[in-house]
Formats: structure tokens, sequence, C-alpha cells
């Protein structure tokens, strides 16, 4: 039940270090693949409180993790008629012990249920008509999101449960893996980050079996018979590829439509790569495949030129480029390492090619050998994020320092995060605050919103308020939308300067054009209380509701609020309670008290 509160503030919670990130996967030559460990979470709940018990998840996992473990080297855990606490708990203790190289699949199968715009995972405990302690699968996906603290380079879900398709909602990319068996192409997946799930329906009921002779669900069956019939690598978009039409047409036979999906997850840290399943006795040829391949190359190597011949050994060579792009890849393989780095830019993007991290990072990785600081500042960064590379901190910050020390200012920005945060290297407030001053200095807005946060916060400085507002302001008028939240929060407060709710308004409303989702939120309460602009509830509950699409917990919070009291809204108990699973998901503390 919701209980009486006031309106939470939005005095919190409003800093956010900024730091400009390019994506790609540099290859790295003549090493062998890092594959990591393989760990495999099932969860079966079949004997339910308050639900229908169901037939088969206990024999599903049962023999799926037979197959995983025997064929595929899984370490397997196996949780049985799990509480939705039990399932949150079970996925946390991994973010704690997995490896940034390590890949992780989450195996769901139980009951699955729908309510407004949110689906769930129901516990054993889950009562039929209230969702309070189910598990939203925003809560799934929060749990292993790359940047909130689960660091396992691959996590692939797999639910066999009803209305799991809503795992592909907002604006995530379906995608169907390209029909080869190359190892080498297996390998691109295994380098760079993803974040996929694997749903054995779309958002519909899904069968438990097909007759009442079906040991395993319908879905089970199909996965169960391809994992245990594979010989070869393969990815799990394949996987998908290749029992989809069973699945559906064992379903038809059942007069039922179940369709299986596959693609990844929305703001979870997906890169671009796949999970990929390895039979134990290819392991070894797999991981060493690329690096034999190359020192064959190499041997293979005769003449007497050896300059001429190493330089065409080295050349990159990239098939299918229109004529602008061919001159970039001809200029750099001659020795301009600025192509070479603006080629990678756009295989980065996607920009006049087909969007490519791999051939991105051989281009930045021979512009950063060839003096361009660029080139070294991007490879920091899949460093630092762990994309398509080992996370490794002591190497971003290599990598970063040789950008800074080259006159990039975003490696000198970024290595402020490092020192700021305490990653790689000893936290220390001090270099961050030279890094960030170097960084503003050298024209990086991201390091001149950074280095207002230090001042604001005293943070390896004197607490300085008007400081801080100076730095805010020229990050604003850098561009960076992070300066001009946090300036317009100055001038709501009246710190460092004299209260102006119009000015706040100002600036809060272009964080919020610029797509931060605090400016938003802050813009919000202005229209709530009715400070520097007329009092509109409805207004505020918009500027809520795009905060709370971007992330924002408080304005996940105060929608909550404002549908608990019919605040610009009609009263409605149903979204309150969704507005604040969304703001608790999100780690909104309040919010998640009220749940309870």
């Amino acid at each position: 039940m919701i209980g009486i509160m006031a309106m939470y503030t939005i005095k919190n919670a409003r800093f956010m270090l900024a730091c400009c990130f390019v994506l790609f996967s540099p290859w790295l030559k003549a090493q062998p693949l890092q594959v990591g460990e393989f760990h495999a979470l099932l969860i079966a709940n079949q004997n339910y409180e308050y639900w229908d018990n169901l037939n088969t998840p206990f024999k599903d996992v049962d023999k799926i993790s037979s197959i995983l473990r025997n064929r595929y080297g899984f370490n397997t855990k196996i949780i049985k008629d799990a509480s939705s606490a039990d399932i949150i708990d079970a996925i946390d203790e991994y973010r704690s012990t997995l490896s940034s190289r390590d890949n992780f699949l989450l195996y769901y199968a139980g009951h699955g249920e729908v309510r407004a715009d949110s689906s769930y995972w129901v516990g054993v405990n889950g009562r039929r008509n209230t969702s309070g302690n189910w598990v939203d699968l925003n809560r799934i996906n929060s749990l292993i999101d790359s940047d909130s603290g689960m660091r396992a380079r691959h996590v692939l879900v797999i639910a066999d449960s009803c209305f799991s398709g809503h795992f592909f909602r907002g604006n995530e990319q379906f995608f169907a893996p390209l029909n080869t068996d190359s190892l080498a192409w297996h390998q691109a997946q295994i380098r760079t980050t993803s974040r996929t799930a694997f749903t054995s329906g779309a958002n519909e009921p899904v069968l438990d079996r097909a007759s009442n002779q079906s040991t395993h669900s319908v879905f089970a069956q199909e996965l169960i018979r391809r994992l245990n019939n594979q010989h070869s690598v393969i990815s799990a978009g394949k996987l998908h590829n290749l029992i989809e039409k069973d699945v559906f047409a064992r379903a038809r036979r059942a007069n039922q439509v179940q369709s299986p999906q596959y693609g990844s997850i929305s703001g979870t840290g997906h890169s671009g790569g796949d999970f990929v399943f390895i039979p134990q006795n290819q392991r070894t040829a797999f991981i060493h495949h690329n690096t034999a391949t190359q020192s064959n190359n190499r041997n293979n190597t005769r003449g007497n030129n050896s300059s001429t011949t190493n330089d065409r050994a080295n050349a990159i060579r990239i098939s299918g480029l229109n004529a602008e792009k061919q001159t970039l890849l001809d200029n750099c393989n001659n020795g301009n390492t600025s192509d070479c780095v603006s080629l990678g830019y756009d295989f980065d993007i996607g920009d006049g090619v087909p969007q490519n991290y791999t051939k991105a990072s051989e281009l930045y990785l021979k512009g950063c050998e060839g003096g361009e600081a660029r080139g070294c500042t991007n490879l920091g960064v899949l460093y630092e994020k762990g994309r398509g590379v080992t996370q490794n901190y002591t190497k971003a910050r290599d990598l970063y320092l040789k950008g800074c020390e080259g006159g990039e200012a975003r490696g000198c920005t970024n290595l402020g995060v490092l020192y700021e945060k305490g990653r790689g290297v000893t936290q220390n407030y001090t270099k961050a605050r030279d890094l960030y001053l170097k960084g503003c200095e050298g024209g990086n807005a991201y390091g001149c919103t950074n280095l207002g946060v230090l001042y604001e916060k005293g943070r390896g400085v004197t607490q300085n308020y008007t400081k801080a507002r100076e730095l805010y302001l020229k990050g604003c008028e850098g561009g960076n939308v992070n300066g001009c939240t946090n300036l317009g929060y100055l001038y709501d407060e009246g710190r460092g300067v004299t209260q102006n709710y119009t000015k706040a308004r100002d600036l809060y409303l272009k964080g919020c054009e610029g797509g931060e989702a605090r400016g938003c939120t802050n813009l919000g309460f202005l229209y709530y209380e009715g400070l520097g602009v007329t009092q509109n509830y409805t207004k505020a509950g918009e500027l809520y509701l795009k905060g709370c699409e971007g992330g924002s917990s408080i304005g996940c919070n105060n929608l909550g609020i404002n549908y608990e009291f019919g605040n610009g809204v009609d009263k409605d108990l149903v979204k309150s309670l969704s507005f604040y699973q969304k703001a608790c998901n999100l780690g909104h503390e309040k919010a998640c008290n009220k749940l309870n």
C-alpha cells in the first residue's frame, strides 16, 4: 500500500563526472585470445505459493547445467524455487566475483508476468495480484549493466518465461549474426563486450510443455538438442537462428504462437559482440587460432628488402571501400597516421562504412604507435571500459598519459577521472585536479565541468562555489550539458551566485534539451513548485517522465508521487507503484521503501 509522504526535494545526487568516450575494439596481434572463464547461474521456479505450479523447470535446468558443464566447461550453479530476493541476491553475488574477461550466462525458467509497461519474473513467494515483490526486468538489466558493477565481458540472459520479450523494449539493436562458422569471426565477437537476451517468446505467454508426455518445455527441448549436438564454436545469436523455427513449429502443433527472440539489451553496456559457446575439445584451437596464423605469416616472409617487406606485412587491408575511404587507407598505410585515426573513427561510428569496431581498433592502434595522441586516448577508453580487451585500468592510465602528453586534452581529462575514482592508481584528488585543469585549458569542456565538481565538493581543493560557477559556465559554453545542469543547480540554490530561478530554469532547459536527464528532472521540480515559472503540475510531470526515461531515479520517484496524489494527472496507484519500482531499480532508496 502506498503511504503518505512529502515531495522529495531534488537537491541531491546532481553531480556527474563527464568523460568523453569513443568506442572501438583494437585487435592486439600475436596475442592468444583472452577468453576468460564461463559461469552459469540457472534459476528454476516450479512450486509456487500463489501461482499454478509448473512441470518442467527443474528437469530443464538439470539437463542444461549438465551440458554446459560437460561439453562447454562452464562452472554452473542451480537454484530451485527461488524467492524474488533469492534471485536478486544470487545475481548480485556474481557481480563481485567475475572478472572483466569472464562470461556469464543467466538462465531463468518460471512464471513471468506483465503489468502496465513493465515485465517481471515471479519468485515462488510472489503474490498473484501485486507486483511489489516480483522481479522487474529493468532490475535485471541494472544488475548486468557494465557501468554499474557487472564486470563480465559477456552476459547472456536466457529467459524461458512469459512476457520476457520486454527485454527488448527501448532503443535496442535487434540483429541476426552473420552466417559464418569461421573462428576469426567468433573471435571478433569474444573481443567485444556484449549484453544480450535470448527469450523463449516475445511479449506473449509461452508453453511449459507441449503435451503431458513432454519432459522439457518446448523452448528448453530445442535448446538442449542443439547444445548437445553442437560440435563446433557457435554464437548465441546463431543458436537462436537455429532453434527459432523449430520452437515456433512445435508450439503451433500445440495451438500456441511462440516466437523466440534474440538481441542486445538497451542501456547495459552492449558494444556489438556476442556470447560464444566453445566446446571443450575446441577451446585450445580457438584461443590460439589467430596467433598461429600470424606466426605462419611472419615465418613465410622472405626477401632482401626487409623494410619493404615489413611495410607490406604491417599494411592494413580493407576491401569494399569507396574512393574517399580508400584514399584515407592508402594514406594511412603510407605513413599518414592522422588518416589512420580518421578512418578508424569512421569505422567506429559507421560513417560511410559499416560499423566495425575491429577495423577501427587496428587503425587507432596504428595511429597511436605512429605518434597520434588521439589514437592513444581512444585505446585507453577501450581498456578502461573493458571493450574488446580485458579491462585494465593500468593500461588505460598509461595510454591516457601518452595521449595527454601528446597534447590530447581528452587524455588529460580521462586520466583525471582515473585518479578521482582510484582506478588503476591510488585515489588522488590533487592529481585529478591538475589533470582536469590541463584538460580544461586544452579546450576539453568535460575537464572544466569535472574540475567544477571538485571545487563545489571541496575535493583536492578548498571548496569554492564561485570557482565552480566559472568552471561550469566554461563547460556549458563548451558544449558539455552536465556543466549546464550543474550551473543551474548553483543558481537554484544560490551558491556562489545570487539565487535566480529564471537562470536556473534556462540552464536546466539547456541541459535537458542536450539529453541530460538531471536537467529535465530539476526543471520539472521548478514547474512543480512554481519557482521561476508558473506552477504547472502537468508540465512538471512531462519533464519528470523525460528525466525518468533518461535514467534519473528522482524523476521516476517524483512521477510516482504525482500519480499517488493526483498532482497534474489522474490518481493511479498502479502507475504510481510502477514508477516507484523504476526509481527503486535505479537506486532510489526512498522509492524502494515505498514498495515495502
